[in-house]
């Protein structure tokens, strides 16, 4: 299967108006170093760790954003998929005691990348179907081996719920390590949503795999990414014989930056990713497909059933232990409530057959006792799973007898209440807490991560434009300015504490202190200080006499006011004939009558505008009523219409899907029966090329005695090449071979003299080449010189 799939990676055709050579990987090395191996895939989570703004419904980092960013980037991801199947299948077993530290961190880093390929609806089904599914459960095995025993009961965790209180989404891996996830992931343990946070995201195995430290801020990130690009030269060399050995100040440690290296060679980690991979595989693969048929031959399901038990932690006791956070999430009954959620996708029926072996694999026969240990763990979940549904049908017969007693007139009040109030109380009871969203963390972590891009890009400008001429390092850039900016401040304080110094000796100078005067600076002053009096004399006296004129002008106004009001006197109004007053009437009469007439003809305006506009309305009322009526008979045809041909396309989609897994299954038995007579033929042809051979051996014989020196004597084929000391004439101790007819019996049969045998006996007698007689045991391999006492 590996070489088929490297033949496969090899020979993917590129699209139209694509150069071959931008779609094809490198081809696979079975003797590929570590170096390479870093280099293939820094390169993938490098085209991994990418985001974009145009992109929110993604979630960050996914295979599916990457996809879309990139160019041609499904198939570079189906490329990789398949290369890291095959890399997992060609290499060593995950679990190894002794590995070095580069073997744990590309194990990690290799199913890291595969989590996320599982995470994507696209990719999940096509690991499913490329086989990788076999080499997780075969390393899950691996790692529960030491742990459970062939005697040992079944012993899942203390909770025996299929489903967790909340649901569980797998497929959100916060990167618990970065630094622009920390709050949210301080957050998201308190609310205890674990399955939204990685211990070692995306992210941070990149930094791994470059061998830098983790980044705390973005300029710490800018430049570990410079280094990427341009690697710092070599530090000179030191006289000191101290140079080498580690930091004395403890204090400066990271624990970030020392917990990634532990979290990346970490037993529990890989196991967990495992854990994760398979649950995602669960989930994605429809109900009814050929994904999920293969999904449960390969042993998924006692995978998930043996990740279940909660097993002690897998980590050496040397490794120094991880923190309470990431432990919690690494914690053994954590990764089993995933797996109990993994294996909720899978029907009572598949578990069934799971239990009673209908499934049976490679690994279930490399794990026979795992593999039992596992099928009497589904047993158990299989009767917890039946119990509940009992108690869920009980409950559902209750509720609808409340219901009918609440609905049943005839019923008391007392009896009609306290069903009201147990069906109120029970759904009390069933309420569920509140849980993140995967939305809102989708949300929180793409922003986070879109501010540090902008700060990061910045950053880059800012090294680009050469204002860090003289420093090597953002760092010692930003450390300069900041002592730039604390000494311009201090200048400025001091600046300013001289100046006040200065001003408080004027003061306390020109308060103490009386400067010499002489005499003619004394008359100058006088002079100065009596042309002062004098202006001062003068705008007082201008200001009495302003005042004086005023308080004058006033009386003289009062005494004329009172002068007129003593010489006013009654003058009488003209009068007016009776003929002017009737003349003034009619006209004032007229003139109303003309207001009156033309107040009518306005107030009748205004009504027929006002009939019109009604009028006008109504009419547009009307003729939007028959437009919405249109429309909506429309939109019902529309919507019947649509109804028929989803009714026909199920219909027709059922039809196929009952002929198709006949065909299947009769396709199937076909070719099993096919195999069978292929095998039974080339047996047939076996035992008569070995009766001829032994009956006629000059006519079959194919190997030559050659002589290389005197006395010594060797053998060589010629149709083969083969070359041996033994003398291929002489018969073999064991001339049986094991047959199996098509009833499925076996049986055994001589391939020299053709006689065929139900059993063999354990001890047959032989002789050596000078004659003498040994006794052979066929079941044990054993030997010896006298007769055995059973034979």
């Amino acid at each position: 299967m590996p070489q088929q799939i490297l033949e496969r990676v090899r020979g993917c055709s590129p699209k139209k108006g694509q150069k071959k050579a931008n779609l094809q990987l490198p081809a696979l090395d079975s003797r590929m170093g570590p170096r390479d191996e870093v280099l293939e895939l820094r390169r993938s989570f490098l085209q991994l760790c990418v985001s974009s703004d145009t992109h929110r419904s993604l979630p960050y980092p996914s295979i599916a954003l990457s996809a879309a960013l990139l160019p041609h980037g499904k198939t570079y991801w189906r490329q990789t998929a398949l290369r890291l199947i095959a890399q997992l299948k060609s290499s060593c077993p995950l679990r190894q005691d002794a590995a070095p530290e580069w073997s744990h961190r590309l194990t990690t880093a290799r199913l890291l990348l595969l989590y996320y390929l599982s995470c994507d609806a696209t990719f999940g089904p096509m690991l499913v179907l490329e086989g990788a599914v076999s080499t997780l459960v075969r390393a899950c095995f691996e790692f529960t081996t030491p742990s459970i025993g062939p005697a040992d009961p079944p012993a899942p965790s203390s909770d025996t719920h299929d489903t967790p209180t909340s649901p569980i989404d797998p497929t959100v891996g916060i990167d618990y390590l970065r630094y622009t996830n920390d709050a949210l992931c301080r957050d998201l343990l308190v609310d205890g949503a674990l399955d939204f946070i990685l211990p070692l995201g995306a992210d941070s195995m990149l930094y791994l795999l470059h061998g830098a430290s983790l980044p705390q801020n973005e300029v710490d990130e800018c430049e570990a990414r410079q280094a990427w690009v341009h690697p710092p030269p070599p530090p000179p060399p030191t006289a000191s014989i101290f140079y080498f050995a580690p930091p004395s100040d403890a204090k400066n440690k990271n624990p970030p930056r020392d917990m990634a290296p532990l979290v990346a060679e970490s037993a529990s980690f890989q196991r967990h990713l495992i854990g994760r991979i398979l649950t995602c595989l669960a989930h994605n693969c429809p109900k009814v497909s050929h994904e999920h048929r293969r999904l449960v031959q390969d042993g998924a399901v006692e995978a998930l059933a043996s990740l279940t038990i909660v097993a002690p932690p897998l980590n050496h006791p040397v490794v120094p232990p991880l923190p309470r956070d990431v432990s919690a999430i690494l914690h053994p009954s954590f990764l089993a409530l995933m797996a109990r959620h993994g294996l909720a996708a899978f029907t009572t029926d598949d578990l069934h057959r799971v239990v009673q072996g209908h499934h049976a694999t490679n690994v279930s026969h490399e794990h026979p006792s795992v593999t039992h240990h596992c099928r009497s763990i589904l047993r158990t979940h299989l009767d917890d799973r039946k119990a509940r549904a009992d108690a869920h049908t009980a409950a559902l017969v209750v509720r609808r007898a409340a219901r009918a007693a609440t609905r049943d007139p005839s019923a008391d009040l007392k009896t009609r209440l306290a069903a009201v109030s147990a069906s109120s109380m029970r759904s009390l009871n069933q309420t569920t807490p509140r849980r993140w969203t995967k939305a809102k963390a989708v949300a929180w972590v793409r922003h986070s991560d879109d501010v540090t891009r902008h700060l990061v890009s910045s950053l880059a400008v800012l090294r680009a434009s050469g204002r860090l001429a003289g420093f090597d390092t953002l760092v010692s850039w930003i450390a300069h300015v900041e002592r730039e900016k604390a000494a311009e401040a201090q200048r400025r304080a001091d600046e300013r504490a001289t100046a006040a110094a200065i001003v408080e000796e004027l003061r306390l100078m020109a308060s103490e202190d009386k400067p010499p005067e002489s005499e003619l600076e004394r008359k100058k002053r006088l002079d100065a200080k009596k042309a002062q009096l004098q202006q001062w004399h003068d705008e007082k006296r201008r200001d009495d006499e302003r005042r004086v004129a005023l308080v004058v002008a006033a009386k003289k106004e009062a005494t004329e006011r009172e002068a007129m009001l003593r010489e006013d006197r009654y003058v009488p109004k003209p009068t007016r004939t009776k003929a002017e007053v009737e003349a003034a009437s009619l006209a004032a009469e007229t003139a109303r009558i003309e207001q009156l007439r033309l107040h009518v003809r306005e107030e009748r305006q205004r009504e027929m505008d006002e009939r019109r506009m009604r009028l006008e309305d109504s009419a547009a009322r009307q003729r939007r009523r028959q437009e919405w009526d249109a429309a909506e008979i429309a939109f019902k045809a529309q919507v019947a219409r649509e109804v028929a041909e989803t009714h026909a396309m199920r219909a027709e989609e059922a039809a196929i899907g009952r002929t198709l897994w006949q065909a299947i299954d009769e396709q199937m038995a076909d070719d099993e029966l096919t195999a069978k007579l292929a095998e039974r033929k080339r047996q047939r042809a076996e035992e008569r090329r070995k009766r001829r051979q032994v009956a006629h051996p000059h006519l079959y014989n194919d190997w030559e005695t050659v002589e290389s020196e005197p006395g010594v004597v060797y053998y060589y084929n010629k149709a083969t090449g083969d070359v041996q000391w033994e003398d291929p004439k002489k018969a073999v101790t064991d001339t049986w071979t094991q047959v199996q007819d098509d009833a499925g019996n076996t049986y055994y049969v001589n391939a020299v003299t053709g006689e065929s045998k139900w059993s063999l006996d354990e001890w047959v007698e032989c002789k050596t080449d000078d004659g003498a007689v040994y006794y052979y045991n066929v079941v044990s391999g054993e030997s010896a010189w006298t007769k055995p006492a059973d034979v």
